[in-house]
């Protein structure tokens, strides 16, 4: 009966334990995991950040990589399983604004190389209007590329290393859409 007692304590507090070692992280509104895994593929949360243009709050973005960095070239340059997924929080952003604002990113971005029709490709897996609560995530495999979701649909991808460095760099390269973006995903 004692063992008994024994054994049930030593396994609820197991169950604690793993319980909080499954951490989140609170970005604003938005709750990111800990990870993301994906095809079998796993990337760690380095961290997040709010997306603001004036007044307004538009989404919140967290970068998920295979260990953690605040250096923002290894970040883009890394050719392991990563991801950026952006969770829209505001109705203001519509999928034109998206494909607009997307677009003007490539043109900035310092890093990798982008072709029209690799930008168009992945403007065109967005046909569908956004709402607020819409949850898009980039995943880049090095076998396929950039891999597009959005509410947890694939929607398609877009191949090569150096598109997935072109976009990584809209928020992280030398030329940032948002300097502030870039700090809270570098983790600072």
């Amino acid at each position: 009966m004692k063992m008994k007692m024994i054994l049930t304590v030593l396994l609820s507090l197991l169950f604690i334990l793993e319980t909080q070692a499954q951490t989140t992280h609170k970005v604003g509104t938005v709750t990111f995991d800990d990870d993301v895994t994906l095809y079998g593929q796993k990337a760690v949360y380095n961290g997040g950040a709010i997306r603001k243009k004036y007044f307004f709050k538009l989404y919140s973005i967290g970068l998920y990589l295979p260990a953690k960095t605040n250096n923002a070239q290894k970040a883009i340059d890394e050719d392991g399983f990563c991801a950026v997924r952006l969770i829209i929080t505001s109705s203001m952003v519509t999928r034109e604004k998206f494909i607009e604002t997307v677009t003007e990113g490539f043109a900035t971005s310092s890093e990798g190389k982008a072709s029209k029709a690799e930008i168009d490709q992945l403007m065109g897996y967005f046909s569908e209007e956004f709402k607020d609560g819409d949850n898009i995530l980039l995943a880049y495999k090095p076998d396929s590329g950039i891999e597009v979701w959005k509410n947890r649909k694939h929607l398609g991808s877009v191949k090569g290393l150096e598109f997935k460095k072109a976009l990584f760099g809209i928020w992280l390269g030398k030329t940032p859409a948002d300097a502030d973006v870039k700090k809270g995903m570098l983790g600072n």
